[in-house]
């Protein structure tokens, strides 16, 4: 990538990171917790990493800020995920116990003596 202020080639590279890396607007509020925040790259196990392009001429950093999802967001999105699973599962389960059940009532009308009260 060529630095959009020299037109030099930059060079490639990573920010690294031990905690999440994220970029908070500065919305005037007293209370930093508050702020918008646009969470730039997930955590993993051995911390964060977010790639970029340095211009070293110009000191410029310049790095795309991928979709993240928030931790909580995907917790939630899998315990969803696992809902309509399980809830898809128990439908099955619900209509096989029916099917079976139809069938032994069905072979118990044909053992049944006609004649019988």
């Amino acid at each position: 990538m060529n630095c959009p202020y020299c037109g030099k080639e930059m060079q490639k590279g990573a920010i690294f990171t031990g905690q999440a890396l994220e970029w908070r607007h500065d919305n005037g509020d007293t209370n930093r917790a508050m702020w918008d925040r646009v969470r730039l790259c997930k955590l993993g196990w051995d911390g964060a990493e977010l790639e970029s392009d340095f211009c070293p001429d110009c000191r410029i950093l310049i790095m795309p800020v991928p979709e993240v999802e928030a931790p909580l967001d995907a917790v939630k999105n899998k315990l969803k995920g696992l809902m309509n699973r399980t809830s898809g599962e128990i439908k099955k389960k619900k209509a096989d116990f029916t099917a079976d059940k139809d069938e032994r009532e069905k072979q118990k009308r044909k053992t049944k003596d006609p004649w019988e009260v």
